[in-house]
């Protein structure tokens, strides 16, 4: 199914460099609120008390974001679940909000949110924080080194340049990145339509590697991702054929697209893999080329360290 993309912004291009963002749809600018205080997470936002009907949620594979610290919920509307009947791409319901709070240091920074408006729309903004934690507003044009730190607030290009690869427009809350009993108390809570599982294959450094690729590389890197409208504009142009997915119910690491389809791109040896070279680099390198081109100014080293003893291994 396309789905119409609305996300929040003045301005939508500036990515820099080689990237190209292309303007994005800023019709709906008034459709989410301009407060986080607004948007249903709290029942008092200036004690951090948050409401009783959001669920607080931890993924198992991370999406990388220069060490910022990160707290999730999910708020679905009374009654609702999330349709999990295909268990690689989860159907949210009408109203479904998710948030994702970003911490720099001792600073709360910003506070992301993505809603269903209906069913062909979703609509995304990022609230920062006011100095005093009392109240989070609305910055549809992003913010960079926003409030003292060195963390950026993203534009909406850059917003959908990642959420649009995916046809349920949801990153990381899917079944390959939730934590097993994660997903057994969202069952219990009656939150997902179908008992979902990911019995994920090989040993703990193949899934921790197959995990971080799925996470951090996989929503640009997909033969389902669109070329056209609906959510596939593109900041740069990820090679869709190759294939970062971990799919829930993959029966082996060879198995697995990410292994399969791209090993030409892992390398023989961590010492020539294209994908640990792009991983090392940022965009203010001598060499444009990085992985991820967006969101991102600090090399994760841990994972640099991670993916090439996997290479070496494999």
């Amino acid at each position: 199914m396309r789905m119409t993309v609305v996300l929040y912004a003045l301005t939508a291009g500036g990515c820099g460099g080689f990237r190209n963002c292309e303007t994005v749809d800023t019709s709906g600018v008034d459709l989410l609120p301009g407060r986080l205080s607004e948007a249903g997470l709290y029942d008092d936002i200036a004690t951090d008390l948050v409401s009783a009907d959001a669920i607080p949620y931890e993924v198992r594979f991370e999406l990388w974001a220069d060490g910022a610290a990160k707290r999730r919920w999910l708020v679905l509307p009374p009654g609702a679940s999330i349709d999990t009947s295909r268990a690689e791409m989860w159907d949210f319901p009408v109203g479904a909000r998710l948030f994702k709070e970003f911490t720099r240091g001792d600073v709360r920074v910003e506070t992301r949110m993505i809603e269903r408006i209906d069913e062909q729309r979703w609509g995304a903004v990022a609230y920062r924080w006011e100095p005093d934690g009392l109240d989070a507003i609305a910055l549809p044009a992003g913010e960079a080194d926003s409030s003292g730190t060195l963390h950026d607030i993203p534009e909406a290009a850059a917003c959908i340049a990642c959420h649009g690869g995916r046809e349920s427009f949801v990153l990381g809350f899917a079944a390959v990145q939730m934590e097993p009993a994660t997903l057994a108390d969202l069952a219990a809570a009656g939150a997902l339509s179908d008992d979902v599982t990911a019995d994920l294959p090989g040993d703990e450094l193949d899934q921790a590697a197959l995990g971080y690729l799925h996470a951090n590389c996989s929503h640009c890197h997909n033969p389902q991702r669109d070329v056209g409208d609906g959510g596939a504009h593109r900041c740069y142009d990820p090679v869709a054929d190759i294939d970062f997915t971990l799919p829930p119910d993959a029966s082996s690491v060879s198995a697995t697209p990410a292994l399969r389809t791209a090993k030409k791109k892992l390398g023989d040896d961590a010492e020539h893999s294209e994908v640990v070279g792009r991983m090392s680099r940022r965009k203010d390198s001598a060499v444009p080329t990085t992985m991820p081109p967006l969101g991102t100014e600090e090399v994760d080293q841990d994972a640099v360290d991670m993916i090439a003893s996997w290479i070496d291994q494999l």
